[in-house]
């Protein structure tokens, strides 16, 4: 209100002279004007004051009645010549409705004394409306902005967040005050960061980007999200504005696809020792884990060009050498644990020749050196495979690697499969809370036809993975001890 009382004010402050009276009736419909003298008698009174307000020129005004029209008491006094502002809301008696900010000012002085007396209103009933309007549009958003299932994600231009949705804070874990403290660097790797940064750098020069990253919430999981990211501006300066979309459970459903391919039972999350003797097990399990997508690394003191000859597969290749090369690194467990820090996620990693890098290391160094691996082998959801001939390491170190590692093994004839695994997964989450589901349960929670449900419960239960429990006309599962121990066993 006061912003359009100083434009007003910026038209009447100077004498009648450069608006002559004339122009009063011609100014904006939502204007109300009328001067009056010290006897309160009305010298001048525009349309909207005669139509709504019952004023007309010659009449006299009491001050009980300036204070109905005005809101105030005191709303006007001869001795202040600064203008006074009142605002007043009425009901004609057409039954529409006013909302009238007056300001009153002196309009004529001589010699210091006010002579005339100027009140202008200005009628901001459909502004108010508007307003209104405005003011439901505007919470009508946010309950839209606040509950869609979709994160939603406002940052400045360094990346800080600026505003969030409450999928998001549900997606991340964290409160929202607490988000709004961060920025992306917080809730997502190191790698991701940087290319975050770059595609900020260059926005201007796209309507939008897309991308797909790994956001870590706050109980460190990973989430696989697929972003669509524009400029806008808003409240005065450049922002982005983030769309997601959780893409966790898909991936995961597509590399578990992949997976079923392998010709052995390898895990994410591990490391696993090959001897000497199992070395061309060992390239044979890195290359079918390369042709699932994983990203391949291979670490050995041989020659690349002799490798990439055994190892017909795309992979990047660090040897392992006491010469500084590009590429090279120092046959010690420090310089390689520090190379491979940076991994990308999915990523199969073939170091080989440890009794190499035992040489210059003890056996403290082994167990720090494979601990540190399996911790980056579940972080980064990745294999590691140790190649070693255990005749040429002391029996301290061969101790450590093969109690902190694991053997790759073929894969069982009789291994699930995907929708066995599914189902086994689903009973086992059911019976953890008390629930025994049936048939009907899975088939909806899983949407599986109902005879391929029936065909692999009953797979399950010749294998005594599930028991079924006679309800009435139902059948509740439960899963065995050796159907927890196979699920337990599932890649992660």
């Amino acid at each position: 209100m006061i912003r359009y009382v100083g434009i007003i004010m910026s038209f009447f402050d100077s004498s009648a002279e450069i608006f002559p009276d004339e122009c009063y009736n011609d100014f904006y419909s939502s204007i109300f004007v009328f001067k009056y003298d010290l006897d309160f008698n009305i010298f001048y009174s525009n349309s909207n004051c005669q139509k709504y307000l019952g004023l007309d020129i010659g009449d006299k005004i009491t001050s009980e009645e300036l204070s109905i029209i005005c809101g105030s008491k005191d709303c006007f006094s001869s001795q202040k010549l600064n203008p006074i502002m009142f605002s007043k809301s009425r009901v004609n008696v057409d039954g529409s409705s006013l909302s009238l900010n007056w300001i009153n000012f002196a309009s004529a002085v001589e010699n210091g004394e006010v002579r005339e007396i100027t009140n202008i209103g200005i009628d901001f009933s459909s502004w108010t409306l508007l307003k209104q309007k405005l003011d439901d549009a505007e919470t009508k958003c946010r309950i839209l902005f606040e509950n869609v299932d979709i994160p939603i994600i406002l940052t400045d231009m360094e990346g800080r967040f600026i505003e969030v949705n409450n999928e998001v804070c549900r997606m991340l874990g964290h409160g929202k005050e607490d988000l709004l403290k961060m920025s992306y660097k917080d809730v997502m790797a190191e790698e991701h960061a940087r290319i975050i940064e770059k595609k900020i750098e260059g926005i201007s020069e796209k309507p939008y980007f897309e991308f797909t990253l790994d956001l870590i919430n706050k109980d460190g999981r990973n989430i696989f999200v697929h972003c669509r990211s524009k400029s806008i501006f808003i409240e005065g300066r450049d922002v982005i504005l983030t769309v997601a979309r959780d893409m966790t459970e898909k991936r995961k459903n597509e590399e578990d696809e992949r997976r079923r391919r392998l010709k052995y039972d390898i895990r994410d999350g591990n490391v696993y020792l090959a001897n000497c003797l199992d070395r061309e097990t060992a390239i044979d399990a890195f290359k079918s884990l390369v042709a699932c997508s994983y990203s391949g690394i291979v670490i050995s003191s041989q020659y690349e060009a002799e490798l990439r000859e055994n190892i017909n597969s795309d992979f990047k290749f660090y040897w392992i050498s006491s010469q500084k090369r590009p590429g090279s690194i120092k046959p010690d467990y420090s310089s390689i644990d520090q190379r491979i820090g940076e991994i990308p996620r999915k990523s199969v990693v073939l170091i080989d020749d440890i009794e190499y890098l035992e040489a210059n290391a003890s056996y403290m160094n082994t167990l720090l050196f494979v601990k540190s691996l399996k911790e980056l082998a579940l972080i980064k959801c990745s294999v590691f495979i140790l190649c070693v001939d255990l005749d040429l390491i002391d029996v301290k170190s061969r101790y450590v690697l093969e109690k902190e590692t694991s053997k790759i093994t073929k894969i069982s004839e009789e291994r699930i499969n995907y929708n066995m695994e599914r189902i086994l997964k689903f009973v086992n989450d059911k019976n953890s809370v008390g629930s025994k589901p049936t048939h009907t349960d899975i088939c909806k929670a899983l949407k599986i036809t109902r005879p391929t449900i029936k065909r692999n419960i009953s797979n399950l239960m010749n294998r005594r993975y599930l028991v079924a429990h006679v309800d009435g006309r139902s059948k509740r599962l439960e899963i065995t001890e050796k159907g927890k121990k196979e699920f337990e066993n599932r890649i992660c």
